[in-house]
């Protein structure tokens, strides 16, 4: 298991070089630039544009006068050591400002990865077990439903549904953390939670219904049955294992979803994490945050597979004999 491990974690490396590559290269091809947006808003306020010094100058401290090939390893070696720039239009340092608003981002992705993956699998696991009844039928409906309806509809039908039938609405300002007063914090990101894991709990109520069908199958479990265990043993302790390996594997995959869902999410029930970070500095063409956040946001997708790869190995013995 050692061996095995040591190989995940030594293939972060080549992936995090490549991770950083596109993230420069695809910010570098966006249209427009930090300068253009600093031009835009002077042209708005009816002051002087910038000058071709002053511009020279920011383009200088930005690196952008560089080949790109330098602005690379220059960018790859700041951020070995956390520092991804500062903000054009704030001069705030992008570090500062992720560091800020991550935690709220990591709570509501938190949230809504274990409500989904706990109730998707318990309802999978109930689907697998009554197939072919009418609630079988139901629940297989229902999550057909929450692949269909987008997030952002979804988050503004609970907004207003909620305040028409409840008389209930979510907070209109963001509460910060207080030890003392936990429900309060953790409250606010009920709703958004819900919203944000509905199509992954959807996705693996589906796979893990699958899944358990084909393993409840196998002949070890007709013979666990045959043995005289008991339904619920022969389910719980001999099929499931093994049909959650699968599962696992999709866990890490949606990772990715959640934080790309997380942005819209944020933005309509006034949470002040990333993604609605990110949207401001795209609006704002602050390139050094959109980079800074796309490197973090890609970072947690990495590690986040590398959890599954070693969740993966201890589940199935067999993959660590062929890494």
């Amino acid at each position: 298991m050692t061996k095995y491990i040591l190989a995940r974690l030594a293939g972060i490396i080549p992936t995090t070089l490549l991770l950083l590559l596109t993230v420069v290269v695809l910010v570098r091809l966006l249209p427009g630039s930090a300068i253009d947006a600093l031009e835009a808003q002077a042209a708005v306020a009816g002051t002087s544009g910038i000058t071709g010094e002053a511009r020279a100058a920011l383009e200088q401290r930005l690196g952008l006068d560089d080949p790109l090939p330098l602005q690379y390893v220059e960018y790859t070696w700041n951020a070995a050591q956390l520092d991804f720039g500062q903000s054009v239009l704030r001069g705030e340092p992008v570090t500062n400002m992720i560091e800020r608003t991550l935690p709220v981002t990591l709570v509501l992705g938190i949230m809504a990865l274990v409500w989904a993956t706990v109730a998707g699998m318990t309802i999978g696991l109930i689907s697998a077990v009554i197939r072919g009844s009418v609630m079988d039928y139901v629940l297989r409906s229902i999550s057909i439903l929450g692949l269909s309806v987008p997030n952002f509809a979804l988050a503004t039908l609970v907004i207003v549904m909620s305040t028409i039938w409840w008389k209930w609405s979510p907070p209109v300002t963001y509460t910060s953390f207080d030890a003392s007063a936990l429900w309060t914090y953790f409250s606010q990101f009920f709703a958004p939670a819900l919203v944000l894991g509905l199509a992954l709990s959807a996705v693996v109520m589906r796979l893990t219904r699958t899944q358990l069908l084909e393993v409840l199958g196998h002949d070890y479990v007709r013979t666990a049955r045959a043995k005289g265990l008991p339904e619920r043993t022969a389910v719980l302790r001999h099929a499931l294992p093994n049909a959650l390996i699968p599962v696992v594997s999709t866990l890490g995959l949606e990772v990715a979803t959640l934080i790309s869902g997380a942005v819209l999410i944020e933005a309509i029930f006034g949470l002040p994490g990333m993604g609605r970070l990110l949207l401001t500095a795209i609006s704002e063409r602050d390139y050094p945050v959109i980079q800074g956040i796309a490197v973090v946001s890609g970072m947690f997708v990495i590690f986040a597979n590398l959890f599954v790869d070693i969740s993966y190995g201890w589940l199935n013995p067999r993959v660590r004999v062929g890494a």
